[in-house]
């Protein structure tokens, strides 16, 4: 991405409503994080597409 692509791709990701998913017996979130390794909260989300990683380094995110 140019960087007029990239600002325009960050302010979508801010204006986004991201959130890590519940489940149903987890109401507050708090195990989300385990119960969802390969989601993205809204930070790290705003993180990868500001600073996406090369192709050498890893996602993030638990993948597989």
């Amino acid at each position: 991405m140019d960087p007029v692509q990239r600002r325009a791709a960050v302010a979508l990701v801010e204006a986004a409503r991201i959130a890590l998913p519940r489940a149903k017996e987890d109401p507050r979130g708090r195990f989300s994080r385990t119960l969802f390794p390969a989601h993205l909260d809204a930070a790290q989300a705003r993180e990868l597409v500001a600073h996406p990683p090369r192709s050498d380094e890893d996602l993030p995110i638990a993948v597989g």
